[in-house]
């Protein structure tokens, strides 16, 4: 094949290869958006500043409004998002990493600073690798505790920085002959298919730890859910064997049976009780649900036999 051929089939390639990177880098991230980031992407897309009003620490309405007109003047996109504490949940308690995903969501290219809770993180893609997150912990070290300070300090310092020129450029170099150029070719090929398959792979090591963390949030949500109609259950059969008011001493003799099953309820709510003290999943919840329906079966039959009625039936499930 003549060198040019090769030399065009290597390029597109190269290009190929590239597109399939950026592609996973810039879609790895809004996948894994969740509630609070696509919140915030939402509102960023209109308005380079969004607060939400149950964020603790805030911008008041006039600072947010110095902000703004701040961003307005930089020579640069900057986006800046204020958030409760909640919000870090989504990025596993990290800032920076919550700056990242909104950034990736909303696609943009910029500078973007999170603060949620306090806790700040700053992430770019058009100023150097972690220029953006040391901009941001000199601004909020320079401004403690004062949220508005601080994000109008680290806006001017991401202007500055962005403004800086280059200050050196690389040497003019002899041009290099066919073999050099398809060799240094087909090195950039190996290294983009590498950095292809590693952006693969931690792209799904990041989708396997949150969506088992949104597993493990939603079982936990299940769990509470649970044992909240669970316990008003205990509660309610409690008061109800309290409310029988029975002298047992004086009723032993004359009705053993509606005794024993008065006995028999107190005993089963005695073990759903401990079962409820010791269940941590929806299953374990299963032993106390059961002592639950035969502690309630033996109330009503105590109640029938004291009352003079013959107790109720049970019937198999």
């Amino acid at each position: 094949m003549p060198e040019a051929g090769r030399r065009r089939m290597g390029r597109r390639a190269v290009l190929a290869l590239a597109g399939a990177l950026a592609l996973v880098a810039a879609t790895a991230l809004p996948a894994l958006a969740g509630p609070w980031v696509d919140r915030t992407t939402g509102s960023l897309r209109g308005d380079p500043l969004y607060v939400h009003p149950s964020a603790r620490p805030t911008l008041s309405p006039a600072a947010a409004g110095q902000v703004r007109a701040r961003i307005a003047r930089t020579g640069t996109p900057v986006f800046v998002a204020v958030l409760p504490r909640q919000a870090l949940a989504e990025a596993g308690g990290s800032a920076g990493k919550l700056a990242a995903m909104v950034a990736g969501s909303l696609g943009r290219p910029g500078t973007y600073l999170v603060v949620a809770g306090g806790r700040q993180g700053a992430g770019s893609d058009t100023l150097g690798q972690g220029e953006a997150a040391g901009l941001a912990r000199a601004a909020f070290r320079g401004h403690r505790g004062d949220l508005r300070g601080a994000v109008l300090d680290f806006v001017g310092r991401v202007d500055r920085a962005a403004g800086v020129p280059a200050t050196t450029a690389a040497a003019p170099r002899e041009p290099a002959s066919g073999q050099d150029t398809a060799a240094r070719e087909t090195a950039l090929q190996l290294v983009l298919v590498f950095a292809l398959i590693a952006a693969l792979a931690v792209f799904a090591s990041i989708a396997a730890r949150h969506l088992g963390a949104r597993r493990g949030l939603r079982l936990g949500q299940e769990v509470a859910e649970v044992r909240a109609v669970v316990e008003q259950d205990l509660r309610a059969l409690g008061d109800d064997l309290r409310d029988l008011d029975v002298d047992l001493r004086a009723v032993e003799a004359e009705n053993p049976r509606a005794v024993a099953q008065y006995t028999r309820a107190y005993e089963q709510l005695e073990r759903a009780s401990e079962a409820f003290e010791q269940a941590t999943t929806v299953e374990d919840m299963a032993p106390v649900s059961s002592a639950l329906e035969s502690g309630r079966f033996a109330m009503d039959a105590a109640t029938a036999l004291f009352e003079g009625r013959e107790p109720p039936r049970r019937r198999p499930p």
